[in-house]
């Protein structure tokens, strides 16, 4: 919200409707002798064309053209971008005018804050967290007023004056776009994959979005905290409904949907039980159901136990 109000921000103002009247007769930049027809209603009223809700370009609206961003004068005179377009055109207005020069200078510090916020939180932890992100960071192709405060943080992490250069070297210069606070060594990406992305981040000191893409860039066929797939498991993937799969491997529902979407698998739908098989079902055991139906134990247990109140022809357990 703050940002929005200070993109639409008037700097050069006040500015003041004309003092004309309905029916009085005034000069527009844009269409030339015009009657008034009264007055516009957005935050700032001004002077609109007879018969028509076109606005009058002139007195202090033209020198808030020359000077205020476009969408500053959109918001105030209550128009779209392309009127303000039109009127631009038509005074020869200088498309980087001091206006619009603020805004792009206030969406750069917006987009700088996070990346810079995130260095200082870096910075303020224990020195080796600091001596590491400043290593990334001289790996990087910086401009020359980065090196001096980044060797000095490098000898002395917890120095004040190095901050507040590299500060002003990031105000001055800006966030370079191939800067990386963190970056894993080979040793921390052979961990990857070995638990959950929460738990190593911890272990390593940083921030989990840093071993998440990691472990996707590196290796996308792990999940954290999972073993590998193996060639028996990717058999079993699509044969059956995946939350059967995924109680027979021990895995998560959702990690066995990820696996066959990643194998291009179609989804195993329930089958609906049959008149024959219901016949068999008073009549087999459970191994022989599973040979002359293909159907799991557990689903053929569930089945007994809803129509029997048993889960084997032959026994009277429940269901574990």
């Amino acid at each position: 919200m703050k940002s929005a109000l200070e993109v639409r921000k008037l700097l050069y103002g006040p500015y003041h409707p004309p003092r004309v009247r309905r029916g009085d007769v005034t000069f527009c930049e844009l269409r030339g002798t015009v009657k008034v027809g009264g007055y516009s209603d957005g935050p700032i009223p001004w002077p609109v064309k007879w018969q028509s809700k076109s606005i009058i370009l002139c007195g202090d609206l033209i020198r808030a053209v020359n000077m205020e961003s476009e969408k500053a004068v959109a918001f105030h005179w209550g128009v779209c971008y392309q009127t303000v377009w039109k009127w631009r055109k038509a005074l020869g207005t200088q498309k980087m005018n001091p206006g619009t020069v603020n805004v792009f200078r206030t969406l750069f510090h917006q987009k700088m804050e996070p990346a810079t916020g995130r260095l200082i939180a870096y910075l303020g932890r224990s020195p080796e967290v600091a001596k590491r992100v400043v290593r990334n960071l001289l790996a990087c192709a910086l401009p020359g007023g980065f090196h001096r405060p980044l060797t000095g943080l490098l000898r002395r992490p917890t120095s004040r004056r190095c901050k507040r250069q590299l500060l002003a070297a990031i105000r001055k210069h800006g966030w370079p776009d191939n800067a990386r606070l963190m970056v894993l060594n080979d040793t921390e990406i052979g961990l990857l994959g070995t638990e959950s992305d929460g738990r190593l981040s911890k272990k390593l000191g940083v921030r989990t979005g840093v071993v998440q893409a990691a472990r996707q860039k590196h290796k996308p066929d792990l999940e954290a905290g999972h073993r590998p797939w193996t060639i028996e498991q990717d058999g079993l993937v699509g044969t059956a409904p995946d939350a059967e799969i995924a109680k027979q491997l021990g895995r998560t529902e959702a990690s066995v949907k990820r696996r066959r979407g990643q194998l291009r698998r179609l989804k195993r739908e329930i089958a609906r039980w049959n008149k024959r098989e219901l016949e068999l079902l008073g009549n087999k055991s459970n191994a022989e159901m599973v040979a002359l139906t293909g159907r799991t134990v557990e689903s053929i247990k569930k089945k007994r136990w809803r129509i029997f109140g048993v889960v084997d022809r032959s026994s009277g357990a429940t269901p574990s």
